[in-house]
């Protein structure tokens, strides 16, 4: 995993501890790093590390809800479809 995958990937554990320590009931992420600051990296791979770290974080007691917020169709889609492919369920694209 690259050095910016890695910070990427921590700074949605991150948001998703300090949700947990604040009690929070949800939690609203914008696509970190999705726009100009993604690098080279396509769209869809850092999608992907996103979903993938909140999926992973687990969740805690009281959590009931973390939207994702895509700004574009191709972003909503995206979205979506890495969703339902690491397994993810109550996806929409409203």
């Amino acid at each position: 995993m690259r050095m910016g995958d890695k910070l990427l990937q921590s700074a949605y554990t991150s948001s998703m501890e300090c949700g947990q320590c604040a009690h929070l009931e949800a939690l609203a992420f914008c696509l970190l790093s999705a726009g100009v600051y993604r690098g080279a990296r396509g769209v869809q791979d850092v999608l992907r590390i996103g979903l993938k770290s909140i999926s992973q974080f687990g969740g805690y007691e009281g959590l009931k809800a973390v939207y994702i917020c895509g700004f574009t169709s191709e972003e909503v889609f995206s979205l979506v479809d890495i969703a339902n492919e690491i397994g993810l369920s109550k996806v929409s694209h409203t």
